[in-house]
């Protein structure tokens, strides 16, 4: 692990100006942010345009670091919560110090980690920071006055605010953001990692789904995604196709209540969680399913601002059922490469599902097109803006 207060060692050949990037959502914490800082800082570092790339420090890592072709250097803090950034200050402006000659800007990838630390890097040495946006990180604190000064302190002083999604602009210039200051990113997937052509036989074989639809969701376990409601569709659905099964890909705080909601409906059989997937096994597991459903839905400021799991399901072809909130309509273009739906409605995304495996034509038109949207969505686009 890499020592934050040191410099490149002798053995590095010199680097031209470039970025850091300052996360507070990095492996092992899995999610959407952390899968799009791994995209930006592997694009950028590929470009001979990234410096280093900081992260928490967690007791619970198991990962080598010297796996990323980029120095990592980790930060203590973390379990500081909304204030983690406090500890980290010292050490990533030592870093800065010593490599202030090759830093040309500060990419924050979180407000209130990065953010501040840009922000703070700007004032004492003159670094210039950009700084993403999703949606929940800010909505949340739509009604607290403090916060909010806080979060616009830190988007005025950007010298960008990247927004994922329409939605997320719309609704940061809502929240007081100056539109000047705001850039939507196009937001892309790893379309030779994610493809239509991928065996996912071999994943059904071992788990004993050869023989009927397989549902999948890629997400956090908690209330906005919306896992409990495919449960709930699941007991209508297992009525006409018994040998429905639902996979369940990522970790969080409700999967005690998603257990014993399948064991209520009496559909517990039907569903396989798995919270160790690895990034090399991903693919398969969208290879492996007929479709992939997620519909997520807005709980007071916790949205989805885009979604970059519809995104990899469209790559490998898969049709998606959604929910329309938030940024997901800009994921998932209804009608021509998935279904949006009341998220609200388990009775709805029970008779989506079964129209598409009743619909052979359309779930394979709906596929095909899903994954032209996603070759449209190439990671050169969004590098291109820095």
């Amino acid at each position: 692990m890499n020592d934050p207060s040191a410099p490149f060692s002798q053995t590095d050949s010199p680097k031209p100006p470039g970025y850091l990037i300052l996360t507070a959502d990095f492996p092992p914490i899995e999610g959407g942010i952390s899968t799009l800082t791994r995209q930006l800082a592997g694009g950028l570092w590929q470009q001979g345009r990234l410096l280093a790339l900081g992260a928490p420090r967690l007791q619970e890592a198991t990962a080598d670091d010297r796996e990323y072709p980029y120095p990592v250097f980790r930060i203590g803090g973390y379990h500081w919560g909304p204030l983690r950034a406090i500890p980290a200050k010292r050490p990533v402006n030592s870093w800065v110090v010593r490599h202030r000659d090759q830093v040309s800007k500060i990419i924050a990838m979180n407000a209130s980690f990065g953010g501040w630390l840009g922000k703070a890097g700007r004032e004492h040495w003159g670094v210039s920071f950009d700084v993403f946006a999703y949606g929940f990180e800010f909505l949340k604190y739509r009604r607290n006055p403090f916060a909010r000064r806080f979060l616009l302190g830190i988007y005025k002083a950007a010298d960008r605010v990247l927004s994922i999604s329409d939605f997320t602009t719309r609704a940061l210039v809502d929240f007081g953001v100056p539109a000047e200051r705001i850039v939507r990113i196009p937001l892309g997937v790893d379309t030779g990692r994610f493809r239509p052509d991928l065996n996912g036989s071999s994943l059904r074989r071992r788990l004993d789904a050869e023989k009927g639809w397989v549902l999948l969701s890629v997400g956090r376990l908690i209330p906005r995604k919306g896992q409990h409601l495919v449960i709930q569709a699941l007991r209508r659905l297992t009525q006409k196709h018994p040998n429905v099964v639902y996979w369940i890909v990522g970790r969080g705080p409700e999967r005690p209540a998603l257990e014993a909601l399948a064991k209520r409906l009496g559909v517990e059989r039907h569903i396989r969680f798995f919270d160790s997937v690895t990034d090399d096994e991903l693919p398969s597991f969208y290879a492996g399913c007929d479709l992939f459903v997620l519909p997520s839905s807005q709980v007071a400021g916790s949205v989805e601002g885009y979604g970059l799991v519809f995104l990899e399901a469209a790559a490998c072809g898969k049709p998606v059922v959604a929910g329309r909130s938030g940024g997901v309509p800009e994921a998932v273009l209804d009608g021509r490469t998935g279904i949006l739906l009341d998220p609200a409605s388990p009775d709805a995304l029970a008779e989506a599902l079964e129209r598409l495996f009743d619909h052979p034509e359309e779930r394979q038109a709906l596929g095909q097109a899903a994954r032209t949207h996603a070759e449209q969505l190439s990671l050169r686009r969004m590098l291109d803006l820095f």
